[in-house]
């Protein structure tokens, strides 16, 4: 296999995100960390951009420096600001206020199934007054779920459903 230096593609993280992207935003489907710099006309890890020791430690356990295995992705001679949405679904990902808020709700082992879906409905009506249509009503819906119960705690999953 032929490493080659990271040229800032994209592909890894939106394709495939790494360990750590998946344990700080496992409900994420493309890493919220990714910057695009137009500047510089390329991709980096807002994680390894960090100040300090945390930017290093990220950098470390990131393998910075150490080069890109997937030479062969067509991305590598076409780098360009990609559509995250493209990618993953066909509306806006949840921006990361709001997964932050969601992973936060959904740790919560006290709120029950029933505050939850009473929230939903309201959330969806609200959705719809400001004309969202049907479908994208229901795709938001479905990954607000998706982000709740994937952050809860197992421990409490067979309690409060």
């Amino acid at each position: 296999m032929k490493i080659d230096q990271c040229n800032g593609c994209g592909y890894c993280c939106m394709t495939a995100p790494c360990e750590v992207s998946i344990r700080l935003y496992k409900s994420a489907d493309i890493c919220p960390q990714l910057q695009w710099d137009e500047d510089k006309g390329r991709y980096f890890c807002g994680l390894m951009l960090l100040p300090g020791n945390i930017g290093l430690e990220y950098r470390k356990e990131l393998y910075a420096g150490a080069g890109c295995c997937s030479n062969l992705n067509s991305w590598r001679q076409d780098i360009k600001k990609r559509s995250r949405g493209a990618l993953s679904y066909k509306y806006q990902a949840i921006p990361v206020m709001f997964q932050v808020f969601l992973k936060a709700y959904g740790s919560e082992p006290f709120l029950s199934s029933d505050i939850t879906e009473i929230l939903l409905k309201q959330f969806q009506n609200g959705l719809k007054k400001v004309d969202y249509s049907d479908e994208e009503v229901n795709h938001i819906i479905s990954n607000v779920r998706h982000y709740i119960n994937s952050n809860k705690s197992s421990m409490f999953k067979e309690f409060m459903p």
